[in-house]
């Protein structure tokens, strides 16, 4: 694979979308050497909300009549979204503007979440060509962009987001659908646990002024997820404070003990998480894992037992900082979901040579990465083809099981 990366760092550019979120949508070039010129953010000033390799579009009103629920709800509005972002942010002309040496060199790759529907992908994939005029286009799972951004073909992908937790397993590099398993929840749940009774004690009402987006990069730094369903947090300062300074100096804090009801919050996908200790993440995990051994084809990953099965858990996204997380999800699968023979990895971090914080950009790093794999191979759908099979052709490139 590193010989197809080193030809195809003098390729085309290639635009890496993400679009799998609500709040937000990240957008950047395949190879890190061509981020955009014109990268910047809109309506925040969060540093955090950009990693070092792709630019985070902010449209409220657009973005969030766009998606829903990881599901496009207008395309419309996604389309506008789009146009923010090659035309503002990447710099791209308008087709009626351009001139012909800049024909060939509109490249798009879109991470799609899990779940998406032949029409949602064939309605994109039209967009692209016939609207923005595209010379060539591809599309991946996020699950198995994000083992791609660990360098892993096989393992379980957790996307920790705003409003959902997707859960699947990827074999061989290809998704499992049959695995492919959505729960609401998400940083939502934080929120509304937070603004419930009196859980933030310094600073509450510029909490419950901000936007939602905002209280989320907050709890992130706030909450903390037990080590396991009996832990009352003491053993790690359950009675303190934790506190998180806001840009413009004001403070937010919780009480400790109320730190660990926003993490439960997170974990169980649930507010209301006084009679809910089990998380709906590990029965998600659990029914993925199962289905793919029912469904395992001689030779593939799965068809070799449970004990490899968990050797490659990946918790990622917008939501996954969150502190305590992994090690609850990795004592969670040991003690309840895997053999006592198996071995349970949670991966941790990413490698060392990517940004600190592409775990929580882990299916656009993932995706960046085989957008160049995808186009040196010359595995995209070409203009040509399209014309030819028309919109039905993003689902005849479909790489899954």
């Amino acid at each position: 694979m590193d010989a197809y990366l080193s030809k195809a760092n003098n390729a085309v550019p290639i635009v890496v979308i993400d679009y799998g979120n609500r709040n937000h949508i990240l957008g950047g070039y395949s190879s890190s050497s061509m981020v955009s010129k014109h990268q910047r953010e809109h309506q925040t000033q969060e540093p955090s909300r950009v990693s070092s390799d792709c630019t985070v579009v902010e449209e409220t009103s657009n973005l969030e009549s766009a998606i829903l629920g990881r599901r496009v709800e207008s395309f419309d509005a996604l389309r506008a979204v789009f146009e923010a972002l090659f035309y503002e942010n990447f710099g791209w002309i308008k087709p009626e503007e351009e001139e012909e040496e800049e024909k060939n060199k509109k490249n798009v790759f879109i991470v799609e979440p899990i779940l998406a529907s032949r029409r949602e992908r064939e309605r994109v994939c039209q967009m692209l060509f016939e609207e923005f005029r595209v010379s060539g286009y591809a599309a991946e799972n996020a699950a198995v962009c994000a083992l791609a951004g660990v360098g892993r073909l096989n393992g379980i992908s957790v996307d920790v987001g705003a409003e959902t937790v997707d859960c699947a397993t990827v074999s061989d590099g290809k998704i499992v659908e049959s695995t492919c398993r959505r729960i609401e929840g998400g940083g939502e749940r934080c929120c509304e646990k937070a603004l419930s009774g009196t859980t933030v004690r310094e600073g509450k009402e510029i909490y419950a002024e901000m936007e939602k987006w905002e209280r989320m990069i907050v709890n992130r730094h706030l909450a903390r997820v037990r080590w396991n369903a009996d832990d009352d947090g003491k053993n790690g300062g359950g009675e303190g404070m934790e506190s998180y300074q806001l840009p413009d100096g004001n403070k937010i804090s919780v009480e400790t003990k109320d730190a660990f009801a926003l993490g439960d919050a997170l974990y169980c996908c649930s507010s209301n998480t006084d009679d809910d200790a089990n998380s709906k993440i590990v029965e998600a995990i659990q029914s993925a894992v199962e289905n793919s051994f029912r469904h395992a084809q001689a030779g593939h990953f799965f068809s070799h037992g449970k004990e490899n099965a968990f050797e490659c858990i990946v918790a990622h996204g917008t939501e996954s900082s969150v502190k305590g997380l992994r090690e609850r999800l990795g004592e969670d699968i040991r003690t309840k979901i895997a053999p006592e023979s198996a071995k349970v990895n949670v991966v941790a971090s990413a490698p060392d040579y990517l940004h600190e914080k592409s775990m929580e950009h882990l299916s656009w790093t993932g995706g960046a990465v085989l957008g160049k794999v995808t186009w040196n191979l010359n595995q995209q759908i070409s203009k040509s083809a399209y014309e030819e099979w028309g919109p039905n052709v993003a689902n005849r490139s479909r790489n899954s099981f």
